[in-house]
């Protein structure tokens, strides 16, 4: 298990968040069919799983 954490998580999720945010909007944007259904809970639920799949590979 790798130990170095970052000092700051909360900016570590702030950063991870706006890419979130980035892919997700240029998806939007390429798609040819937009979600207007997208919320930023699923957005933070998307953000979670990926931290999740990060912590634990």
């Amino acid at each position: 298990m790798i130990s170095n954490t970052p000092p700051s998580r909360s900016s570590y999720k702030a950063i991870t968040l706006t890419c979130a945010w980035r892919i997700l909007h240029s998806k939007t944007a390429c798609s040819k069919v937009p979600r207007p259904s997208v919320s930023p809970s699923t957005v933070m639920a998307h953000n979670l799983r990926l931290a999740n799949v990060q912590v634990n590979s």
